[in-house]
């Protein structure tokens, strides 16, 4: 059997956490773990201002940048093992200084470029985690280039399934070969042509998930910072709680809408392959965390959480021509799609008169620029008068498991308590998405929460308590221990 375990940015942001997160993986040894890991917590980012400095041809800050990076990964290698010499890390450190020092602005402003400049938070963390499993008596597999292929996009790659499978099984094999943990980049990918990849910004749950999928493992936990899949974001409602339990479909839905816990897309391969996915925290191992599966009675019919998302715009066509505009709809929609404008909600109040889009505001340029591409001859016979973004708007979305009509009825009843009146609303049967004013997108949260989320969750998933070992009622290490013990 095998499991997959991801640790994220926060989970190896120093030599402690690093030997923390070394401790929770050798407790599962017995189990063939793979460890997934993602860059130490800010090191993307600093890799991105480096690559902004090389660009810009500022020898000093990318001196300055360099330096502090390097003497990062080193304390952090002191604070796992002082007596280890480090020879492993301090030659990765050596070929990544030297890659650095070779590359020209021209280089540095290239998405190809740009790519290989953030690749190198993971692989510089890959030896600092092996380090600290093989300072606990184990043997290490460590694992510098991508196990995940993909194809040529850089930025946001899309993975190749069968060349991740060829990739990941051999890099298994070989660890298995010398009993072995094998631990692995999460974020980045390799080419067809050899050149790294990423997958997008929070990218290593991706990775972790589509690892997972390739190995045919038996799960794949996540460890963070928090313990799981809250009811809303406890900065909005510091009632909010960890949820146990939770459908693919409604934390796709969640990861989608802009929670944070998890990728966007690492959801998907997990409900692909029917895996245990589970989301865990690092800081507080013993925790249940909550478990992502297909369906579960004791969720059925539930609002499970709230998300909110502010970065958003309306936006539509206006003009005294617009019922005589032919197809008019689905040429938004065409148009916008081939724009790669990405579109979170469609509104026609009236049948084939003001349609609206409500789109990713940051891209609101970008789709009027495309609708007025598509419309130009409309616009140059006065059917069309002009393309209207409008701002001043969110989203909030309630999700659950198998939504019907009392849920949707009890998330009302809390809207109007609070005298908030939705632009528009959706259904789906694992979300109810409401389109408000910006303004009314907290006061939702709040009272969705407190009205609608909390008494339906308390009421079917009562919250565990932990005993005075130290182990959690609702399952902990002991629920995870049997979910290996039964994939035997």
């Amino acid at each position: 059997m095998t499991i997959v375990m991801k640790f994220g940015g926060t989970s190896v942001g120093s030599g402690e956490r690093i030997a923390a997160a070394a401790k929770i993986i050798t407790q599962y040894a017995q189990a063939d773990p793979v460890v997934v890991t993602s860059a130490m917590s800010g090191v993307t980012n600093t890799l991105l201002e480096l690559a902004g400095s090389i660009a810009q041809n500022d020898s000093a800050a990318r001196d300055t940048i360099l330096k502090h990076l390097i003497e990062k990964h080193r304390v952090a290698a002191q604070h796992i093992n002082a007596k280890d010499n480090w020879e492993h890390l301090e030659q990765i450190l050596q070929n990544f200084e030297v890659f650095i020092r070779g590359l020209t602005p021209a280089d540095a402003a290239e998405p190809k470029g740009i790519d290989s400049i953030a690749s190198w938070g993971e692989r510089l963390t890959v030896p600092l985690v092996a380090g600290a499993v093989a300072a606990r008596g184990y043997a290490v597999a460590p694992a510098v280039t991508p196990l995940i292929g993909t194809d040529e996009t850089f930025g946001d790659a899309t993975p190749d399934a069968e060349k991740t499978q060829r990739i990941a099984t051999e890099a298994l094999q070989n660890a298995k070969k010398i009993n072995a943990i094998l631990i692995a980049p999460g974020y980045i990918g390799v080419s067809p042509n050899n050149h790294i990849t990423t997958l997008g910004r929070g990218g290593s749950d991706y990775a972790a998930t589509l690892i997972a999928a390739a190995l045919n493992a038996n799960a794949c936990w996540i460890y963070t910072d928090v313990n799981g899949v809250f009811t809303a974001d406890p900065r909005i409602a510091p009632q909010a709680r960890a949820l146990p339990i939770i459908t693919y479909g409604a934390a796709g839905r969640l990861a989608v809408s802009g929670a944070k816990v998890l990728h966007q897309r690492s959801v998907a391969p997990a409900a692909r392959t029917g895996m245990e996915l589970r989301v865990l925290n690092s800081f507080e191992p013993e925790h249940p965390g909550t478990i992502i599966t297909r369906e579960a009675k004791k969720i059925k019919g539930l609002p499970l959480a709230v998300v909110g998302r502010e970065n958003v715009a309306i936006i539509r066509l206006v003009g005294s021509g617009v019922a005589e505009t032919p197809k008019v709809f689905e040429r938004m929609i065409i148009a916008l799609a081939k724009a790669s404008v990405a579109i979170e909600m469609t509104i026609a109040p009236i049948p084939r008169h003001d349609p609206e889009v409500v789109i990713d505001m940051r891209q609101s340029s970008l789709a009027a620029e495309a609708l007025m591409k598509e419309f130009a001859i409309e616009y140059d016979s006065g059917l069309l008068d002009s393309v209207l973004v409008d701002n001043d708007v969110s989203l909030c979305i309630v999700v659950g498991s198998s939504l019907g009509s009392s849920a949707i009825r009890s998330a009302r009843k809390a809207l109007e308590s609070a005298y908030i009146n939705p632009i528009n609303e959706a259904y789906a049967s694992d979300a109810v998405t409401y389109l408000l004013r910006r303004k009314d997108m907290l006061p939702a949260i709040l009272c969705l929460h407190q009205q609608c989320i909390l008494p339906a969750v308390n009421a079917r998933m009562p919250i565990g308590r932990p005993y005075k070992s130290g182990q959690w009622a609702a399952g902990g290490k002991a629920a995870r221990q049997r979910t290996l013990q039964s994939a035997h």
